[in-house]
């Protein structure tokens, strides 16, 4: 992709989406996604942004089939970075790269850290597919280097979504380890947004 590399600050920059473009790109994703995230946050803290989130008709219950609109996955984020770390999103981004680290139980870590970042990049498209139910990200793996490319939905474009996957994919890092000096490298255009996990060895 031909763009300005971004890293986590830019991205946190950018404005979200208003709620009625955020819903109408629509789009939904597993339940799992916000399943503790009250656990996160002081319990008047919580109410308050289930009250936003009521008032916007965003709906964190899942349906039938467990799911909810990636709208609300999304938003939900938008509404904790602006109660929580009023409207910093750079620091929510560092606050929720800590808590959200901290809360992967050992065995996750374990099998994180023997699968490695190349063969989860591999493993991503899969992984995507049982969460979210939107094209998967194109992945590629080679020496030092992994991608995964977004495309083919409107929702790609929004901000709250590339804030979050760079987020993810910079959790990953640590989590996976085995590349010393990893970095983590963001580009978007208005049709698609890609990040790399780059080694810093030669």
């Amino acid at each position: 992709m031909v763009a300005a590399p971004l890293d986590l600050a830019g991205l946190a920059a950018v404005p979200p989406w208003p709620v009625e473009r955020l819903r109408a790109a629509g789009g939904r994703c597993h339940a799992a996604l916000v399943r503790d995230w009250r656990a996160l946050v002081a319990p008047a803290l919580a109410a308050a942004v289930a009250v936003d989130l009521d008032r916007e008709g965003l709906d964190l219950q899942p349906d039938t089939g467990g799911r909810i609109a990636v709208a609300a996955w999304l938003h939900l984020h938008d509404h904790l970075a602006a109660r929580l770390c009023d409207g910093d999103r750079a620091a929510f981004g560092r606050l929720w790269l800590a808590e959200v680290g901290g809360r992967v139980p050992w065995i996750g870590r374990s099998g994180l850290r023997a699968l490695g970042l190349a063969a989860a990049g591999r493993q991503l498209p899969g992984v995507w597919a049982a969460g979210f139910e939107l094209p998967p990200p194109q992945a590629q793996v080679n020496c030092g280097q992994v991608s995964a490319t977004w495309s083919g939905h409107a929702v790609f474009s929004a901000p709250t979504f590339r804030w979050m996957m760079a987020l993810q994919g910079a959790l990953l890092v640590p989590l996976c380890g085995g590349w010393p000096g990893v970095r983590v490298a963001a580009a978007a255009t208005e049709e698609q947004f890609e990040i790399t996990w780059l080694s810093g060895q030669p």
